[in-house]
């Protein structure tokens, strides 16, 4: 009884799949149906999918049961049941991660690895028309309006899609590596064939370079320039700029000190001074809006019962004086402007700063084609053949009172 004690029965062996690297051990995140891959299995995208689903059954340790490399046990048989799970376990992922109508027409296939031939048989057979419309597509790239990042992006994807479909081996031997540097180089020439004309300058001196460089340093040279370009045009655009703000900004500083701004029409200033309601506007009329005197002074509602003109009385009216020297009206000639300058001796300057210039050009008075008698007849006759209509005497009849004369504030 002792002994049996000291001797107690050994421990069940542990399965060989409880071994997190073992292919038959599944986690407790394993479960069945789970996506494990972004986007589903449709007519189009198989290499891709087929790419993505590789390496996610790689991860899970689970690639051997659908390339064959992992059979069935024959003799274990809790193998044979974990395989089974597993098998299972495998195939609703692959079923899970292709749409409905295709899920649907996989659902007959007994394993995984049925599974994985029929879509390789299926769709791998559409990878010439693929890779035809891939060629076709890298052809017609071009930077056009993009940027540099967006064409290289763009171009990158292309490439990467055609050497997934081609499925090359990779190639250690020195032919290999001059093939490597033969694809490269035209990789190179394709980029910078698309790049639009303002990459003229760095496309030359690429290309004139011995060794060319590879397709990254390429496109970081090509890069280089476009910032380059896009600073060269924001500086040659900060002068104008600086020059608007700095009209702006005298503009503020005369409109603070209370200086008038130079407008096409003076009207129009008046006009904003009057909606804007400045306080350095001159008190207006409210009777008739102007400023040239008060609503209290106002004789825009007084009219003459002489001249029936408004803005004066008859006690005021002007309309009846006639000027004795000039035959104007409105005035005496006393106040007579024009009898002032001939008085003053303004007329007779103008006459002999006149004959000054004739003097200066060699013409004197005796040059003159006509007397003095021969004038006063051909005045006579310009008088005879005046227009007689109305006998009008004074083109002031013709016409109202002067600008200002209704605002005359005389005795």
């Amino acid at each position: 009884m002792a002994g049996d004690d000291q001797n107690p029965e050994p421990a069940s062996k542990t399965p060989a799949w409880e071994n997190s690297n073992h292919a038959l051990y599944i986690h407790h995140s394993d479960q069945p149906g789970m996506i494990l891959v972004p986007q589903q299995l449709v007519e189009d995208n198989f290499s891709s999918w087929i790419e993505s689903m590789d390496m996610a059954l790689q991860i899970k340790n689970k690639i051997g049961f659908v390339n064959g490399t992992l059979t069935k046990p024959v003799k274990n048989p809790d193998a044979q049941l974990q395989w089974n799970r597993c098998n299972i376990l495998v195939k609703t992922w692959l079923l899970g991660s292709m749409s409905p109508p295709i899920a649907k027409s996989f659902s007959h296939c007994k394993d995984a690895r049925t599974v994985w031939l029929e879509l390789h048989e299926r769709f791998g057979q559409t990878n010439t028309v693929q890779l035809f419309n891939i060629e076709n597509s890298i052809h017609d790239c071009t930077q056009g309006s993009s940027s540099v990042t967006t064409f290289f992006t763009q171009l990158k994807s292309l490439w990467d899609e055609k050497e997934s479909l081609c499925n090359i081996p990779a190639c250690v031997c020195e032919a290999g590596e001059k093939i490597q540097s033969y694809v490269e180089t035209q990789k190179i020439m394709k980029f910078l064939m698309g790049l639009t004309e303002e990459f003229a300058t760095v496309r030359s001196n690429i290309i004139g370079m011995d060794p060319l460089p590879n397709l990254n340093k390429v496109y970081s040279m090509a890069l280089r320039h476009e910032k380059q370009a896009a600073v060269s045009a924001s500086k040659a655009i900060m002068p104008a700029s600086d020059s608007a703000a700095f009209c702006v900004q005298q503009a503020d500083m005369k409109g603070n000190n209370n200086e008038p701004l130079h407008e096409p029409f003076a009207g129009s200033a008046r006009k904003q001074q009057r909606s804007s309601g400045g306080s350095d506007m001159k008190p207006r009329c409210a009777k008739c809006d102007r400023s040239n005197h008060s609503t209290e002074n106002c004789k825009a509602h007084l009219r003459c019962s002489t001249c029936n003109y408004r803005g004066h009385t008859a006690d005021t009216c002007r309309a009846h004086l006639r000027c004795t020297f000039c035959n104007f009206k409105g005035h005496t000639v006393d106040e007579c402007r024009q009898k002032k300058r001939m008085q003053s001796g303004e007329g007779s300057s103008r006459v002999n700063h006149i004959s000054a210039l004739y003097e200066n050009h060699g013409h004197t008075t005796e040059s003159f084609p006509f007397s003095q008698a021969e004038c006063a007849q051909l005045r006579e006759l310009l008088k005879e053949n005046q227009p007689q209509a109305g006998k009008i005497t004074n083109y002031e009849e013709l016409s109202g009172p002067t600008i200002g004369e209704d605002d005359w504030d005389g005795p």
